[in-house]
């Protein structure tokens, strides 16, 4: 992790040799039920990363939330303060972080920063996101403001038809057949068959794909 100081007007990186580890985690059940709720839901599952971690809420220094649509269809912006407060974090620092479907990732890398820095000892990270409680056009126009919306979302593109371009481009782009596909939805329905947060609980062949 490098940090930039000042020094008679030079920039110089220094390394910071802080080693970050993940000490715990929580998550709660990919559902479908229309009555559970981000605040539920957020504060569920960071508590019980907490309590897997063993972590007194008191340690933790900041709280950094992935999220894209809470704002557009649950008329709820603000995410890191919500969750963080709904799960008794109250007066720490709390940020949301907004970056499509990498929403997660970026927020675990803002978390893996502020440790590696030795701004905080210990911070919490969390993903949210809620859709099937609204129309599935409203969720599709949502999900179509993470592309160039004045190009494509605007004239009718969807993510579903923007990620089916890309793919057709890489098929024809490398030579790959649609088949050579299989073994990915193959191996997540086979993961979920085991998992007790999963939602779609069946198995599925590369024939039937």
């Amino acid at each position: 992790f490098g940090v930039q100081k000042m020094h008679g007007g030079a920039a110089v990186r220094c390394l910071s040799s802080t080693p970050v580890y993940i000490a715990g985690q929580g998550m709660v059940p990919i559902t479908r039920n229309k009555g559970a709720t981000l605040k539920e839901m957020g504060a569920a599952a960071i508590t019980a990363a907490m309590a897997d971690a063993g972590v007194d809420p008191k340690r933790v220094g900041a709280v950094y939330v992935g999220n894209m649509m809470s704002g557009m269809l649950s008329d709820q912006q603000h995410m890191g303060p919500y969750l963080a407060t709904a799960a008794g974090l109250v007066g720490v620092e709390a940020t949301t972080i907004e970056a499509c479907c990498g929403g997660g990732g970026a927020a675990l890398r803002m978390g893996y920063m502020a440790v590696a820095s030795g701004m905080h000892e210990t911070v919490v990270v969390a993903g949210v996101e809620q859709m099937t409680h609204r129309d599935r056009d409203v969720v599709t126009k949502g999900l179509a403001t993470a592309s160039d919306w004045t190009s494509e979302g605007a004239t009718g593109a969807t993510f579903v038809s923007l990620n089916g371009d890309l793919m057709a481009l890489y098929m024809a782009k490398y030579g790959i057949k649609a088949e050579q596909f299989a073994p990915f939805p193959v191996n997540a329905h086979r993961n979920a068959l085991t998992s007790e947060h999963a939602s779609l609980r069946k198995p599925v062949t590369e024939e039937a794909y």
